[in-house]
């Protein structure tokens, strides 16, 4: 039994000021992994992502051979991919996860496979994990499939999609979803060695090797977010980002330009980008549809929260499938420190002018990384702040609070 500690903000640096060095990038890290493994290479990895997430797929890859049930723990990720991975390996397997990841639908990649020849079958409750699945030779190289539900479903199935005996033709049903997700998963495949086409809403992919010999994978403009919340809600700062880029394969990149409206400029250097404070006029309100960025949904609105922004952000659909249901969990959390928001399936709305108040009350992170990282901002407007789980962040940025104590922030672990 993994055991949880309590961690508190106490206070945060008047001079917002230092280097924070991110992990690798984790979405990068575990799709470079399939390639690999699909393709039985010797690909030497640099800069692999030292999440939890990213150790946990590796680990599974390295031992799947002789596993009978391979345990998933609440990684979406590594269970999204592995499904596909696993139906065309010779064996047989159970493919399980957390009590939370037994709620989280995985039916239409099922589908899809099944509809190509795969053998999966749900073990339990039709359309959720735990998975059986046989492994075998699929035949059938056209699938359709909604663009609405997860774009990890199209990225699993085009990482096996070079070797199919036919190759793969995915059509995708709009809307479409984290759009760049799919666009990464695509550009991962070109550096590997595999080509594909994309017209319209159709993607092909032909039978052909994966044969990258080597990979460096970029550090995470994902994690980047919550440092662009912190200078945001400072009064003045100045961060350096040491290997993240302006030509990125990550849509989250996005960042450089969504916070300008919140008076941070971000600079980029040959091998690092710095984001500080400006004098910059900041937004009274701000709209924007996320579809293609769901996982900046919560930095932003926790930014908007702290400077009394008008916030409506929108296309956050898939938000309700991930550790938590983030929305609904984000606005019980904000209210304790009187922010109310209206949220539905889809958007958050956050209305102006309101005021930060201390609380006592203990912030809940629903064993979400995301929810203890996006709300920690808000020590830069009050004076303390406790989690209930330190660990939360190692899923995919374990060194998070490290990275506050180097700005000097004052933590305090119990």
């Amino acid at each position: 039994m993994i055991f949880t500690a309590m961690i508190e903000l106490i206070q945060a640096p008047r001079n917002l000021k230092g280097t924070v060095s991110l992990t690798a990038s984790k979405s990068i890290s575990n799709r470079v992994l399939i390639a690999k493994h699909i393709g039985g290479l010797d690909t030497k990895i640099s800069n692999l992502s030292k999440a939890e997430d990213t150790q946990l797929l590796e680990n599974i890859l390295n031992e799947y051979k002789s596993k009978e049930t391979v345990f998933c723990e609440n990684a979406g990720t590594t269970i999204r991919f592995l499904t596909s991975f696993l139906a065309i390996q010779n064996g047989a397997w159970k493919l399980t996860g957390s009590e939370r990841m037994l709620k989280r639908p995985i039916n239409d990649l099922v589908s899809s496979l099944n509809e190509l020849g795969a053998h999966i079958s749900f073990e339990e409750k039709i359309g959720f994990p735990p998975l059986l699945i046989k492994g075998s030779t699929l035949n059938k190289n056209e699938i359709a499939i909604s663009g609405a539900v997860s774009s990890q479903y199209i990225s699993s199935l085009l990482l096996i999609a070079p070797y199919l005996e036919k190759g793969l033709n995915i059509e995708i049903i709009e809307p479409l979803l984290s759009k760049p997700y799919i666009q990464m998963t695509l550009e991962v495949m070109r550096e590997m060695g595999v080509e594909s086409s994309w017209e319209g809403n159709l993607i092909s992919v032909k039978k052909q090797p994966y044969k990258s010999l080597c990979y460096t994978v970029e550090n995470d403009w994902s994690g980047a977010s919550f440092w662009y919340s912190f200078v945001a809600l400072s009064e003045t700062g100045s961060i350096d980002i040491p290997f993240l880029k302006n030509n990125s394969i990550q849509g989250d990149s996005i960042l450089s330009e969504i916070y300008k409206s919140f008076g941070v400029k971000t600079t980029f250097n040959e091998n690092s980008i710095n984001i500080s404070t400006t004098k910059q006029q900041k937004v009274d309100e701000f709209k924007f549809d996320l579809s293609n960025y769901p996982d900046l949904a919560l930095p932003i609105a926790v930014t908007c929260a702290g400077l009394g922004i008008q916030c409506y952000l929108t296309g956050l659909e898939s938000l309700k499938h991930k550790e938590c249901d983030r929305l609904v969990c984000l606005k019980n959390e904000l209210e304790k420190f009187n922010i109310k928001s209206k949220v539905n399936d889809y958007s958050i709305n956050i209305r102006a002018n309101q005021k930060l108040k201390e609380s006592s009350s203990i912030v809940k992170t629903y064993k979400d990384h995301r929810m203890a990282m996006s709300i920690a901002p808000l020590i830069m407007q009050i004076k303390q702040l406790t989690f209930d789980d330190e660990r939360v962040v190692n899923k995919s940025y374990p060194s998070f609070w490290k990275d506050m104590e180097r700005l000097n922030f004052d933590l305090k672990r119990s």
